[in-house]
């Protein structure tokens, strides 16, 4: 959703929701993205993931980010503010709350009002959560809700749920999951009737569930609970390297995700904005294609740890230490700018799973997605059949 700014009564600037302008939102950053940014040798950041702890309290088959051992306590809000006051983050309009569990940290409402108040040009904030434990999650569902209400910034929630029943239970390590993460769902729902966000699942496709994905599909569709999917993927930051045989799908299961995937590519719905990523996610999977969509992180994102490393994206090695040094420089420098173009672009991009399709990829890739939409409606066309 497209946003312009405005006067708030406190003196800070607003902003309020203008529907209607998102084409032109759209048309904006495709111009920025191909034509201006291009030009400039600093570009200001635009999304930010905030890892916020890498403590969990599950034990899932595809994650071990809980065993991450970094020096020095996780960051406090406060600390949160001095490190993102430096200039590199001055433009952020998305940010991204994660962990770990992030809910295990007590201050997830502090931390919003602080990102609220600070960036004057943020316009959506969404928060990464397995809905555990469910009273704090609802509770801290609601205060970050209203903050971002009463600061005209869009909010979300993604809750990871990859399964119904033992097939979750199992892949998250936890007996007795499912129920209480159904009853943060059915919590989070009935908050949305008092202050609006959006509420979706967030569906890690893995060995272990991968041919539940249908049944798991019309489970959600049954509870109006929007799904996103993605590929679980061996990555360093992960710690999972030991998992990845209940990672990687082969053999049957492989052919019945990308026939899973096609079907969520032809899907004609208003709430399929990701249509064109599961196409993208069927070629990779079934003929080893590269990707061949954007990735915010490379045009315009960053990721901050809980103890103050930087990265360039999920796949970096971190380029800097935010507690000790300068974001900008460590971001800019010119032995990491080289590592991210001949390690990470050219090595490493092409074969990483698209996990998102946000508005900064969409505008990017608009004319590939208008393509894409044109071509799916002229093949489902009866005049084509």
């Amino acid at each position: 959703m497209a946003i312009t700014e405005k006067k708030a009564r406190s003196g800070k600037k607003a902003l309020a929701y203008k529907p209607y302008a998102l084409p032109f939102r759209l048309s904006a950053d495709y111009a920025r993205f191909h034509h201006l940014r291009p030009l400039l040798s600093r570009p200001k950041l635009q999304a930010l993931c905030l890892y916020v702890t890498y403590r969990c309290n599950f034990r899932c088959t595809m994650c071990g980010i809980w065993k991450q051992k970094e020096a020095g306590p996780e960051l406090t809000p406060a600390d949160f503010e001095r490190i993102l006051s430096d200039p590199l983050f001055a433009g952020l309009e998305f940010i991204n709350i994660n962990g770990g569990e992030p809910n295990l940290r007590p201050d997830l409402p502090e931390i919003t009002a602080m990102l609220a108040g600070k960036f004057p040009r943020l316009r959506a904030v969404s928060l990464n959560t397995n809905g555990q434990p469910t009273d704090r999650t609802v509770a801290n569902a609601g205060a970050m809700a209203r903050t971002c209400r009463d600061n005209k910034i869009a909010f979300s929630i993604s809750v990871s749920l990859h399964g119904t029943g033992k097939t979750y239970e199992d892949m998250v390590g936890v007996k007795g999951a499912f129920p209480k993460v159904v009853r943060t769902l059915e919590r989070l729902q009935d908050l949305k009737k008092t202050v609006p966000f959006f509420l979706g699942v967030n569906c890690v496709i893995a060995k272990a569930n991968a041919t539940h994905l249908q049944e798991f599909h019309e489970w959600c569709g049954s509870r109006d609970l929007p799904v996103n999917y993605t590929l679980g993927e061996v990555r360093d930051r992960f710690y999972n390297r030991e998992m990845r045989t209940s990672i990687q799908i082969k053999g049957a299961e492989r052919e019945r995700v990308v026939a899973f995937l096609r079907d969520r590519a032809a899907e004609k719905s208003p709430r399929n904005q990701h249509a064109l990523r599961y196409q993208g996610l069927a070629d990779m999977l079934e003929r080893n294609a590269l990707r061949n969509l954007s990735c915010h992180y490379a045009l315009c994102g960053a990721i901050v740890g809980s103890r103050g490393q930087l990265y360039y994206c999920k796949q970096s090695e971190p380029i800097g230490d935010c507690r000790t040094g300068s974001a900008a420089e460590a971001y800019f420098g010119t032995a990491n700018q080289q590592y991210r173009k001949r390690e990470l672009w050219a090595g490493i991009c092409p074969h990483c799973p698209p996990n998102t399709f946000n508005r900064f990829e969409l505008g990017h890739d608009l004319f590939r997605y208008l393509r894409f939409l044109a071509k799916r409606n002229k093949a489902s066309s009866p005049s084509s059949t």
